[in-house]
Formats: C-alpha cells, structure tokens, sequence
C-alpha cells in the first residue's frame, strides 16, 4: 500500500454524523493522525463561520479547503492562504437565473454567510430544515438577497440555490451549462455554484502544491456529488458508507457510514496502516 501524508474530510454526510455531530471515536482518530505527523484537512463546501460550532472540537486541524475549494485557510495561523471570487460579469449571468424558479439563494462573502430576511422560516419549503441551527447561529442577514448579490459585496466565493425539489434544480442546473461556472450537487435541493474552475479537488490539489506534498500521497473522504472531483483527484479516493452512487463508483474504496466511525476508519485504515 501507497505511503499516504495527507487526509482529506468532507464535513456534512462525512466527518458529521447524521445528527450534524462529530463523535469522540473519530476526534480520537484525527488526534491519532495528527501525532504521527500527518496532515489532516476539511475539505467542506462551508465558508469559514460556519465551521465556528466545530472548532473547539477540531483545533488540532490545520488545513482547510473552504467554500467547496474558493478559499485555502490555515486555522492555526488564522488567515487565508489562497481565495478566489465571482466576476461582476458572471454575478450579472446568475442573478436573472435565480428568478427563474422558486430559489432561496445563500451567499458567501469573505467566510461569511447571508440569506435574506425571513429565510428561516422558509427552509423547510426548500427541504434544508436540517441546516436551521446552523444558519440561525452563523448567518446573517439581507432585505434583499439578489440586490446584494449584483453588489459584488468583498467578492462572493460560492453560491447556493436551494430549490423546492431536484426537478426544479435539474432545470436551474440547465439554464446555467452554458455559463462559466462550476455547478454541483450537494443537499437534494441544494446546486452550489462556483467560479469557473473552483472545485475541491482543485482545492486539495493546490493545497498539496503549497504543503510540498505530492498529490499521489493524499486523501479524499466523502459521500456526495460536491465531493466528487477530490475523490478522483486525490491518490486514495474513499466513498463512505453512507456515500450515493456517483461517489462509490468514483471511489478506489469503502468505509463505514457516518454514524459509524467511517472517517475513523479511513484513518486507521490508510493513514496510518
């Protein structure tokens, strides 16, 4: 088996259990990894405030490919060490899109989150209920979501349009193939969309590039399609248990689910072996 250096986590569906909570048995593991020298990372389409409920718990991470890959963040120094944004030509293509379909766009600027005035209420509409907590803790605020989206604001690193179901976000999905952007799946509802040529496997590659660690040492854990660029990407793509069809498929191998220790297992598994 390859020697592997680098470790890289989805949170949500992956390094989360179903209850969006990170277990002792996998904490240890990460701690594990971390004392023998190797680099463990998040690799998660969240911006950076919104892994605030996790710190505490994940301190001794370093690394984090944010934002689905926009922003490369070392948390020890805190600061951030590549970022990339939307155009104002590409913000202006997007925007006439979102009114297309009954959408409750989320938008991330600077490691920030907004969504608009009353959008709590309305995410069980949208099927993201589970992510209430978070947003009502992290998030903040806009009278006008697609006003402020044609500001630019400080530079927005990804977008997400949530959707009343997946035939509606097949067809926003649609309308926007032809523009240059990067889309991907990731709730059921949920189509992140990226600057042309922003994914997480292009994150963990650059990350690698700046670590000094070849590619062919690392690797990727997830379960969804927002995942699947750094499974193929990384030298060991790892699909967990709980992963769909597109992610085992792409993945070289299987872990146990995320209410089991998979991440704990990849660890002990690859990592370390």
């Amino acid at each position: 088996m390859a020697k592997y250096s680098l470790i890289a986590f989805d949170m949500d569906g992956t390094l989360l259990d179903s209850r969006k909570r990170i277990s002792e048995g996998t904490l240890q593991a990460v701690r594990e990894a971390v004392r023998a020298g190797k680099a463990v990372v998040l690799s998660t389409g969240r911006p950076l405030s919104a892994l605030a409920p996790y710190r505490h718990q994940l301190g001794s991470i370093r690394y984090g490919v944010l934002s689905s890959g926009a922003v490369l963040y070392d948390f020890q120094e805190e600061r951030v060490l590549a970022r990339s944004v939307f155009g104002q030509e590409e913000l202006e293509a997007l925007e006439p899109v979102t009114r297309q379909e009954d959408i409750m766009p989320l938008v991330m600027e600077n490691g920030r989150i907004w969504l608009e005035e009353g959008s709590l209420q309305r995410l069980p509409h949208y099927r993201m209920e589970a992510f209430s907590p978070l947003y009502r803790e992290t998030a903040g605020w806009k009278p006008d979501i697609r006003a402020f989206l044609l500001t630019g604001g400080e530079g927005f690193e990804k977008i997400n349009l949530f959707h009343t179901d997946a035939e509606a976000k097949a067809r926003t999905r649609a309308r926007l193939s032809s523009l240059p952007l990067e889309l991907a799946d990731s709730e059921e509802t949920s189509l992140e969309v990226s600057p042309a040529g922003i994914c997480k496997g292009n994150g963990l590659l650059r990350l690698c590039d700046l670590l000094g660690i070849p590619a062919e040492e690392s690797i990727a854990v997830g379960d969804s399609d927002n995942d699947l660029t750094m499974i193929k990407a990384a030298g060991l793509g790892v699909a967990m248990g709980n992963a769909n069809h597109s992610v085992k498929a792409a993945a070289k191998a299987e872990v146990s689910d995320c209410d089991h220790d998979g991440c704990a297992e990849a660890i002990r598994r690859f990592l370390l072996s």
